[in-house]
């Protein structure tokens, strides 16, 4: 397969453009469709699932599974299928725009379309293509774009937009202005079109990192950066890789976000790496963050093994899995090894550039979690508890601080027989952010009270007069407030 051209895309209007968006809504071809398509048979590689989603689509009864079937999952079907799903004048624009082409065994498609969140289709390349193929929505979008506050009224930027999609979603729920900058010209015109495509008024420019908007700031930027190590001898593929470990593109881009944010600006940017002994992945965003640093709040969990990687990556070079894609696996592999890579992690980095007033404290920090965040109320809560981490004792003491909905209090005993004792653990259930805790009695009574109280200076008031010995220990208290805040136990109320 080779890249198709794109000069057919500008015959297709605004107006076919719209008729395209009302078509897609009413014959069912949306993201719905598309996860449940994705769920009848869920696995590593995408080509061994394909005759069994297309099976599942051909009995399905609405118009858009066969469009599902042509766009999203490459089948090639009769021409009356397609037309009836599109309509003769719709069917006629697209095969005169190159999206649609002729073959013996009926109609395949070009390129690809992605129904996705909010109602936005993306056109890309299928990713085997060519090392310039423009990335549509990818494994990690859904989850970056669940991050983005519900009522975001911002400017936002996407750094390595690709064919456009975190760019138009940011749009879609409610971005005043988005611009997406990729370094792939043909990723720059696809994203273009795009934004005609869904009536969306985000603009795209082409260039490395924020060169093109370098005298612009941003609200928030958002970036899902190709991550994966590259070997000496692979072949380039732009959309794909991020250096020799796969981090170094990442962190560049991550270095450069600081510098376009506006002040209270968020960068989130979600990233995969290889793990380093000695030298953990907060460590390395935090030098890339630079000066005048940046909050950094790095939440990682466990990515896929090196192994992984390698068989995924692979079967770009042949998706039939013959002899070239084992050939690629060894060389994925040979790399990781010389490396000495045993395993990838895969992370939500947020970086936020203080408001002025904030003063000169700024935190670092790295956070295990079971899984990724992926809901952006949760995680604007629990970064508005860390702004009180560095901030000075009386605006923490001013603010109203709740035990987290998300909490869930065991008690574990530690040993058995007549002395048996029991550790009081606290933990933060997704979709909340948090990591597990380990307290006393007594500390729970103390977060009790502060959960109970408008204010947390008025929680010890409260506490210091039923226990005069504990004005001495003030300092202690707000220890364990702000210990609570860092573990998200609390909250901002």
């Amino acid at each position: 397969m080779t890249l198709a051209p794109l000069d057919g895309l500008a015959r297709v209007t605004d107006d076919a453009c719209a008729a395209l968006r009302a078509r897609f809504r009413e014959v069912g071809f949306d993201q719905k469709l598309i996860s449940e398509a994705n769920a009848v048979l869920p696995g590593i590689h995408k080509q061994p699932q394909l005759p069994v989603i297309r099976w599942w689509l051909e009995r399905r009864p609405e118009p858009g599974a066969a469009l599902a079937g042509l766009f999203t999952y490459g089948d090639t079907l009769p021409e009356t299928a397609i037309r009836r799903a599109l309509g003769d004048e719709l069917f006629d624009v697209l095969y005169q725009a190159g999206i649609l082409r002729v073959e013996a065994g009926g109609i395949d498609a070009r390129f690809l379309l992605t129904p996705t969140l909010e109602g936005v289709t993306v056109l890309s390349d299928a990713l085997g293509v060519g090392r310039d193929a423009a990335m549509g929505p990818g494994g990690g979008t859904e989850h970056l774009v669940r991050l983005i506050p519900s009522s975001f009224r911002g400017s936002a930027l996407d750094i390595g937009s690709g064919a456009g999609t975190l760019a138009l979603l940011a749009v879609a729920r409610g971005a005043r202005r988005a611009v997406g900058v990729d370094l792939n010209p043909r990723a720059v015109e696809m994203a273009r079109f795009n934004a005609r495509l869904n009536g969306l008024a985000a603009a795209f420019e082409v260039g490395d990192a924020v060169e093109p908007v370098a005298k612009e700031t941003f609200d928030l930027v958002l970036s899902q950066p190709p991550f994966v190590g590259r070997p000496p001898d692979q072949e380039e593929r732009t959309f794909l890789f991020g250096g020799a470990r796969g981090d170094e593109l990442p962190l560049r881009l991550l270095g450069a976000a600081t510098r376009v944010l506006a002040p209270g600006g968020r960068a989130i940017f979600l990233i995969q790496s290889a793990e380093r002994e000695g030298e953990p992945l907060m460590a390395r965003v935090r030098k890339a963050a630079g000066e005048p640093a940046p909050h950094v709040l790095v939440l990682g969990g466990s990515g896929p093994t090196p192994a992984t990687q390698a068989s995924v990556f692979a079967s770009f070079d042949d998706p039939t899995f013959g002899p070239e894609y084992a050939r690629a696996a060894r060389r994925y592999l040979d790399h990781f090894a010389a490396l000495d890579v045993q395993a990838f992690g895969a992370a939500v980095v947020v970086l936020t550039n203080p408001e002025p007033h904030f003063g000169s404290g700024r935190y670092a920090l790295g956070l295990s979690l079971r899984s990724p965040p992926d809901d952006a109320d949760a995680l604007a809560r629990f970064l508005s508890g860390l702004d009180l981490l560095e901030g000075p004792d009386d605006v923490l003491e001013r603010s109203r601080l709740r035990l987290s909905p998300r909490v869930r209090i065991t008690r574990e005993p530690n040993e058995a027989g007549a002395d048996a004792t029991e550790t009081v653990v606290i933990r933060v259930a997704a979709p909340g952010i948090g990591s597990d805790w380990a307290v006393s009695n007594a500390e729970l009574q103390v977060l009790g009270a502060i959960d109970a109280a408008e204010r947390l200076g008025e929680a010890l008031d409260t506490l210091i007069r039923a226990a005069p010995a504990l004005a001495t220990l003030r300092d202690d208290l707000r220890s364990l407030a702000r210990a609570a805040l860092l573990r998200g136990a609390l909250v901002r109320g």
